[in-house]
């Protein structure tokens, strides 16, 4: 009888082995995902913990398809992994001036690591689409520094590619507002393009060093930048903030919201739009207009011919 029951009880267990067999390679799997060597198509380990292993991959990868390295990069983009990783990632997306991954690496913009920033921005520059422009331009703010490149923050990686996208203007105007030289034309190149974009460069410098955030502040209170004022209220109320910085943020606020209660210019369309327009010469009728007078020469030759011969 306890024969009977060991053999029912191991029936019992045996369908759930031979299902968990099937799962047995996915469960081998996820002590390698969690302690981050993710391995690839290319049979290396992009995500691997070993920075040889990472660059042995870069390299597999780019001797690849384009399109399956592309892929392959996307893919390690959007898995967990270390800066040198997304790095090396974004950098085979820039070799291979994939206009497809514009989009992620927009988001890579925003990474966490100043290496990564740089290397979007370099990245995007070499695709050389002028729209990624906008995207790219609120980095002329950031201060942070490249590690392994102390000398070179990444908003010398943004003017450089800017300047190599067409927008060197952009980035003279951005300059010199810094500079506190803001003129007529440095308000124009500011205002009329990227206006959000440029907003967000300039309050990406309040969160920076106390000169770098003084010259936002008053650079944003000379282009009337009344976007800003969110940002400096938050910066001026901040314990963290020096007095002198905070006195000169609630100075610039003052002016801003000052100048957003100001009452809108008024438009000159809406009054003129539904005016007549004037007709042109050829749209006038002539038919029945009187005729000129004519000459002395014309009368004499009319008064000497016989009735009822008309011309």
């Amino acid at each position: 009888m306890e024969q009977k029951k060991d053999l029912t009880k191991k029936s019992q267990f045996m369908p759930i082995v031979w299902k968990l067999r099937n799962w047995l390679p996915i469960l081998l799997l996820v002590p390698s995902i969690f302690s981050g060597l993710v391995i690839n198509a290319s049979k290396g380990q992009v995500h691997s913990i070993d920075p040889l292993k990472q660059e042995r991959a870069f390299e597999q990868i780019l001797k690849m398809p384009s399109d399956k390295a592309i892929a392959q990069f996307v893919r390690a983009l959007t898995i967990l992994g270390s800066d040198l990783a997304h790095a090396l990632a974004v950098e085979g997306l820039g070799l291979l001036k994939a206009k497809e991954a514009i989009p992620i690496l927009f988001e890579a913009l925003k990474h966490p690591s100043a290496k990564v920033r740089a290397k979007a921005i370099w990245a995007l520059s070499e695709i050389g689409d002028p729209s990624t422009a906008p995207h790219i331009i609120p980095l002329l703010g950031d201060s942070s520094l490249v590690k392994g490149d102390q000398t070179h923050p990444v908003s010398k990686y943004a003017a450089g590619a800017l300047a190599k996208l067409g927008e060197r203007k952009s980035v003279k105007a951005f300059s010199e507002a810094m500079q506190g030289c803001v003129t007529e034309w440095t308000k124009q190149q500011l205002s009329e393009k990227c206006s959000p974009q440029v907003v967000q460069e300039f309050a990406k410098l309040l969160d920076s060093d106390v000169t770098a955030s003084l010259s936002a502040a008053q650079a944003l209170g000379e282009l009337l930048f009344v976007e800003a004022i969110p940002d400096l209220e938050r910066k001026a109320y901040l314990l963290s903030t020096p007095p002198k910085l905070s006195k000169v943020f609630l100075k610039v606020l003052a002016k801003l919201d000052n100048f957003s209660r100001l009452p809108a210019p008024p438009s000159a369309l809406p009054e003129t739009m539904n005016l007549l327009r004037p007709s042109t010469a050829s749209e006038i009728e002539t038919s029945k207009l009187p005729r000129a007078a004519s000459s002395d020469s014309e009368r004499d030759s009319r008064l000497s011919r016989p009735e009822g011969d008309e011309p």
